[in-house]
């Protein structure tokens, strides 16, 4: 994203973008064309699809992406919905964020190190966890164990042929 002048806001904000609009656009959102963007970017508004509870939206002066949730009261099985409703919002933030062109691009993990800090958090507590105890334990038990290599005994035959 780069800073841009806005007129409607009468400062400087940040610009989505047009690889941040296709994210947008794909996941149903109502979004300006890249022209409109370049016209005056602070005047740029991101419509959810209709009858989102919980949607991405774009702080255009901090020029961050984050999830919001609208008031709603939920009944009976109504939460798991929700909770979903917010995990795809934040896949969608994730990608957005992806998708700009100007962000640092992050190293390499390191060798043994996860690409992933959900995965890295999940594997470590599965090592302290006691269930994760349990696990590793019964697969050591029952993985197979290669039998030790044995060098041949000296004047053993072999299949080599010597003249």
């Amino acid at each position: 994203m780069k800073k841009v002048y806005s007129q409607k806001a009468s400062t400087e904000v940040f610009a989505l973008a047009p690889e941040q609009l296709a994210v947008f656009k794909s996941a149903g959102y109502e979004t300006p064309t890249a022209e409109e963007v370049i016209a005056d970017a602070g005047a740029v508004r991101l419509t959810p699809p209709e009858g989102e509870r919980a949607y991405v939206a774009f702080d255009f002066k901090a020029g961050e992406f984050f999830v919001r949730v609208k008031t709603c009261t939920l009944r009976g099985n109504e939460y798991g919905a929700l909770v979903g409703e917010i995990v795809k919002a934040a896949l969608l933030k994730g990608q957005a964020e992806r998708a700009d062109p100007d962000r640092p691009k992050a190293a390499a993990p390191a060798e043994g190190a996860t690409a992933s800090p959900f995965a890295a958090l999940l594997t470590e507590g599965l090592k302290k966890s006691l269930l994760g105890s349990l696990m590793s334990a019964a697969f050591m038990q029952t993985a197979p164990t290669a039998p030790p290599a044995t060098p041949p005994a000296a004047g053993a035959s072999s299949e080599e042929v010597v003249e």
